[in-house]
């Protein structure tokens, strides 16, 4: 499913995951730094959810460049 192809304006962290198949999350999960890779749905959406909701999401946003922070 590509991006276009569904509005996620309006969608939770946990919502927007659980839309995903299980192969998008196991891609998404090889690029948060944790020693646990899941497989199954519920666990790879938790996994992801937490690093999200925790200090992950400023730690890949300041991985960017400065250009690309000031898209985001």
């Amino acid at each position: 499913m590509r991006i276009q192809d569904t509005n996620y304006a309006h969608l939770t962290i946990d919502a927007a995951l659980e839309s995903k198949t299980v192969d998008e999350l196991k891609r998404l999960a090889a690029l948060v730094s944790t020693a646990m890779r899941p497989t199954r749905k519920a666990e790879l959406t938790g996994i992801l959810s937490s690093y999200l909701k925790g200090d992950g999401l400023y730690q890949l946003w300041e991985q960017l460049d400065d250009l690309k922070q000031k898209v985001v």
